[in-house]
């Protein structure tokens, strides 16, 4: 690290650039900068007694010097035992005619030392010092064992060699992974036994050796809130507690039928997981299940669909596009969803999932019963070509980011404006009877497919809608809003798993006729809230001047929320709690005023912290 590197990192510091700290007996200051530092005396440091402040070096400078320093290490030479495998620490001041010799020299050792970078040996020794290997499983074909140091993890992020004795009947090929990540890995035999060398650093997750193609290790993400998972492997502990029982801030799981895994309560009526099902989980941090077990060969495991709604595992270890994983039962399928609520339609010609994606458990609706077979993969791809189907974007003006364990859909495969198409990239946004935005899609060629989500149980606040909720649709066509009817009729009713597919229109004869101030919601609010107002068109002039502020119980002016002249419309703003000056407002009763042409209305707001 350089002089400047370390005074910027460290601010209200000096560095002293000491290109010899151990030289001036100050390796207490050469400490607080560098994770090593060398002295001026020539030898090699003793194996295992390395003073990492104060590291003997020596410069290459004659031939007989390098074979002097090198028999040093690699033979126990008498009088020099114990710098037999220690550290060699070399330099050049300069490049002259000898160079060449001396590294040709070192090269010809290669089968006898390990040749590095003063960074990497430093690490890699002080790692390896003060590392610990614990090994948590071990069998004919599976080894996960983790590695650990007491070095900062930060900065000491050089792989170890780890010898691993293994079964002879592996052969010559292993697989190694580190955190779901492959690494290094190479069979060697030493007096007629098998090892593995695997490269892992300390303090980076566990790692996992396997027989290549017998075993593979399923890599779950659990994120916080509800998720939709399976397994892709026959895990060789099925048990549920076993591969939930141990993650961070995990509540529950449940399968199809009800069932639960509910450790906090001691509720356990799910047991074991099952090949081709699918559970939703819940949680309050993100973690990782990690199931170590026997591959499944996913183009021969049909998976058996009932009428009506199914939740099922992914069973390829590839990701592959939603209409090619799903061909042998398009004909039977009416919807696929995933945890986000994104959905593939095979009637609408519709996918906003993309890619199934291993790890991943999904809901699925089918007209019949049939059979799911997943297609053949290979070399990590998948056998046949997508099929073109509508590539739907995410909505921009009703943004939103929802997971509430439950949610209904809406597929519209007509959407018009006075009797025409919408433009596409249109977006309907659907909302509970408080005016919370709870589902939001684009169309695109008149249709729509999006989900609504109803609320979470197992949080305190209302977060999307209840059991028989009204919900409403308003278009945004790019420069205005409209309210929408679906059929004919102004709202739905919301129910869990629901499937309401049909035609979005706004009325026909829909004037804007006065002005309005309807609705602030939240309220009381702790921060954000969202204002309601209409802008008519009066006389033929579809344009009029408003006003619309914040002001305090004393009648002064906080905040300016909207000024000037507004297009006839429906409208929704937001206020954020703050001042003009975007300073956040105490706790407090606020004055929201609308004043146009012949109107003024006021709205109370509660403001709580």
């Amino acid at each position: 690290m350089s002089q400047k590197a370390i005074e910027d990192s460290i601010p209200g510091h000096t560095c002293w650039t000491l290109a010899y700290p151990g030289c001036q007996g100050r390796p207490s200051l050469a400490a607080k900068y560098y994770i090593s530092a060398r002295t001026c005396s020539g030898h090699a440091d003793k194996a295992n007694q390395i003073s990492y402040m104060e590291v003997l070096t020596g410069e290459f400078f004659a031939p007989w010097n390098t074979v002097g320093w090198i028999q040093e290490i690699t033979h126990p030479t008498p009088g020099y035992e114990s710098y037999y495998r220690g550290w060699l620490n070399v330099f050049w001041h300069g490049y002259d005619t000898n160079t060449i010799s001396e590294l040709d020299m070192v090269k010809g050792q290669e089968s006898n030392l390990w040749v590095g970078t003063y960074t990497d040996a430093a690490m890699y020794s002080q790692e390896y010092a003060t590392h610990t290997l614990n090994v948590t499983e071990a069998t004919d074909s599976l080894i996960r064992f983790s590695l650990s140091d007491s070095m900062a993890d930060s900065i000491y992020t050089y792989p170890l060699t780890v010898k691993v004795r293994v079964n002879n009947s592996w052969g010559d090929s292993v697989d190694a992974v580190q955190d779901g990540k492959a690494v290094p890995v190479r069979r060697v035999t030493n007096g007629g036994l098998d090892y593995v060398l695997v490269k892992a650093a300390p303090d980076r997750g566990e790692v996992v050796l396997a027989k290549t193609g017998t075993t593979n290790l399923a890599l779950i993400p659990v994120n916080p809130g509800w998720n939709m998972l399976s397994l892709n492997v026959h895990p060789q502990d099925s048990s549920v507690n076993g591969l939930f029982g141990s993650l961070h801030g995990f509540r529950l799981l449940k399968n199809s039928a009800g069932q639960l895994y509910w450790p906090a309560y001691g509720i356990d009526s799910i047991g074991s997981l099952h090949t081709g099902q699918g559970y939703t989980a819940y949680a309050d941090s993100a973690d990782t299940v990690r199931a170590s077990g026997t591959r499944i060969d996913a183009a021969s495991t049909p998976i058996p669909l009932s009428a009506g709604w199914n939740l099922i595992a992914y069973l390829p270890e590839v990701d592959i596009p939603a209409e090619i994983a799903l061909q042998t039962i398009t004909a039977q399928t009416a919807i696929v969803k995933n945890g986000q609520g994104q959905i593939y339609c095979p009637d609408f010609t519709t996918n906003t999932m993309g890619n199934m994606k291993a790890g991943q458990g999904y809901k699925i609706y089918m007209k019949s019963t049939a059979a799911l077979i997943y297609p053949a993969t290979a070399a990590g791809k998948y056998l046949t070509n997508a099929t073109g189907l509508l590539n739907i974007p995410i909505p921009k003006h009703y943004l939103m980011s929802m997971n509430t364990g439950n949610n209904a859909t809406l597929l519209s495969n007509q959407a018009a404006l006075n009797g025409n198409t919408l433009p596409d990239t249109s977006e309907i946004g659907a909302f509970d009877e408080n005016g919370v935005l709870v589902g939001a899609g684009v169309n695109i060629h008149g249709i729509a497919a999006f989900s609504i989500w109803g609320d979470n149980a197992l949080t305190s606040e209302k977060d999307g809608c209840n059991p028989g909720e009204k919900v409403t649709f308003l278009l945004w066509d790019g420069a205005r809003e409209y309210p929408v009817e679906f059929e004919g009729q102004s709202s739905i009713s919301y129910r869990e798993d629901g499937l309401f597919i049909g035609s979005l229109s706004v009325p026909k004869g829909l004037p804007i006729s006065k002005f309005a101030l309807s609705k602030v919601y939240p309220n009381p609010c702790g921060g954000q809230v969202q204002i309601l107002f209409d802008v008519p068109a009066l006389g033929g002039v579809d344009r009029q001047d408003i006003d619309i502020a914040i002001y305090d119980v004393r009648g002064r002016l906080v905040h300016q929320l909207a000024k000037g002249k507004y297009k006839a419309n429906h409208y929704r703003v937001f206020w954020q709690g703050t001042n003009n000056e975007r300073a956040m407002l105490g706790c407090g009763v606020y004055i929201i005023q609308m004043k146009a042409s012949n109107f003024s209305k006021n709205l109370k707001v509660f403001m709580i912290r």
